[in-house]
């Protein structure tokens, strides 16, 4: 991070009061959603839900913390509670008046604090975003050698703790957070080296021989189980790739596979899955991975007999019922709508009609998925197979919207049928999901994928995506067999 940024936030910070003047203030959070995509926030501790506020006719919320039972430390804000997509976590400590500030349309990028505790949370929001954007950096990092990298990420951890030295000299912040915020870099700066780690891996492997004796020494003192950081961004990026680099380890020395990077494979993920469960001891990590793990294994799964090894594994680690539960609704779609044969399916026309896919199918045929909650996502979608259809008029390209059918009064619905007419789709090659209501939500698991269905309505396959560049010689393939 540039240190400009840094000096001017502490500029603007330097008007808030310091912090053991707040002694006996009530602890609140409050704030400001602009374009709220549903009428209330939601607060959290780790996983367990303290409390549903509800916004106010300007989109305003307030909130009184109990000051015999708040905590200080990481706390997270939920937005559009049905998707979790929409989430922050703030840090407050007892006699904190917090306010935000956010537009849904860029939800992280937006959002500004204000208040008592301000100067620690806009530490950690530059924090978050510094570190994305040096991650997109590790892109052409990997290419530097072992001696110039290190040398940066030195800089730039360097470059944080001073930082946060100095607003703790200052009184900006306490020293509980000084602590967990130098915690918090630690991690970013393990999660860099994991990252440059892989990449080096991956394309110069030569090179790692060059790495110092100490490079991946981290390993051995970090916590894999820190409480305080259990939900925290960054801290979870770092054990994501200490699982992936563990995996592909595990693939190079057993030489189980021809691509060791392939991140999708069924043997990476059921040993990140492995990993997860011997690792992790708080059970909202060990959870959270295994729900991952085993839900893109049953997403790329080609066989029933994959699916249930998966659940299998689930039942045998004792996996937590309310998510097997959850799992289990998945592998229900996959085996569906996703393996063998879906010729009995029926979708939904724009008029209302039902019509099964073997009659959709009367050649060969390409389905893919579609929501109107990822605008970009569906137009790119529809101007990828726009060229397809040129290209291919022997295959029906045709889409399936995944999102609600049940009744066509609805808004949902009429969203749907006018933006057929909005986007210029064509009428006759656009269909809406017809699936039971508990299973609605899985799909949005598929919105990359897309199935490859002969005229007797079997999937010939079920794993493709048109965004992949091998998308077309797939289909060429599909075609001549």
């Amino acid at each position: 991070m540039k240190q400009n940024y840094f000096l001017f936030l502490l500029i603007v910070l330097s008007f808030y009061a310091c912090v053991d003047s707040k002694e006996n203030n009530k602890t609140s959070i409050s704030g400001e959603i602009f374009d709220p995509k549903s009428p209330f926030v939601v607060l959290l501790k780790n996983d367990e839900t303290i409390d549903t506020v509800e916004l106010d006719e300007n989109n305003r919320f307030y909130y009184e913390f109990d000051d015999k039972l708040i905590k200080n430390g990481l706390y997270t804000i939920l937005h559009d509670y049905n998707t979790h997509y929409e989430t922050q976590m703030f840090y407050i400590e007892k006699g904190n008046a917090l306010q935000l500030r956010l537009n849904t349309q860029e939800f992280d990028e937006s959002l500004m604090y204000s208040g008592e505790g301000a100067v620690a949370n806009n530490f950690l929001m530059l924090l978050f975003l510094e570190s994305i954007q040096s991650n997109k950096l590790l892109l052409d990092y990997y290419k530097i050698s072992p001696e110039t990298f290190l040398r940066k990420a030195d800089s730039i951890k360097e470059e944080y703790d001073d930082n946060l030295k100095s607003l703790h000299q200052k009184r900006k912040v306490s020293t509980n957070f000084k602590d967990l915020a130098g915690e918090i870099i630690d991690y970013a700066y393990f999660n860099t080296k994991e990252r440059y780690y892989f990449l080096l891996n991956k394309y110069r492997r030569g090179v790692i021989k060059d790495l110092p004796e100490d490079f991946l020494a981290y390993r051995e003192t970090a916590e894999f189980n820190h409480k305080e950081l259990q939900k925290y961004y960054i801290y979870q990026h770092f054990l994501d790739d200490y699982l992936k680099n563990k995996a592909v380890e595990k693939c190079q020395q057993e030489n189980k596979e021809k691509n060791c990077f392939d991140l999708q494979s069924k043997f990476n993920l059921q040993e990140r899955m492995r990993l997860a469960d011997s690792l992790f001891e708080l059970e909202t990590l060990r959870e959270r991975f295994l729900r991952d793990f085993s839900g893109w294994l049953i997403v790329k799964a080609k066989t029933s007999k994959e699916i249930d090894s998966t659940l299998q594994f689930l039942t045998d680690v004792k996996f937590d019922e309310q998510e097997f539960h959850k799992i289990n609704e998945l592998a229900k779609v996959q085996k569906r709508q996703f393996i063998g044969d879906i010729g009995d399916l029926t979708l939904t026309s724009k008029n209302g009609e039902h019509i099964s896919i073997s009659t959709i199918a009367d050649k060969p045929t390409v389905f893919y998925y579609w929501s109107l909650y990822y605008k970009s996502h569906h137009l790119n979608q529809h101007k990828k197979i726009k060229e397809f259809e040129k290209r291919y008029p022997e295959i029906n390209f045709v889409g399936i919207n995944i999102d609600n059918e049940d009744l066509k009064s609805s808004e949902e619905q009429n969203n749907w049928e006018s933006s057929i007419e909005n986007f210029g789709y064509q009428e006759f090659q656009e269909y809406q999901l017809v699936c039971p209501p508990e299973q609605r939500i899985f799909y949005r698991n598929y919105l990359n994928k897309a199935v490859f269905v002969d005229t007797d309505g079997k999937i010939v396959e079920g794993d493709l995506n048109v965004q992949d560049s091998s998308f077309e010689e797939e289909i060429l393939g599909l075609l001549n067999r």
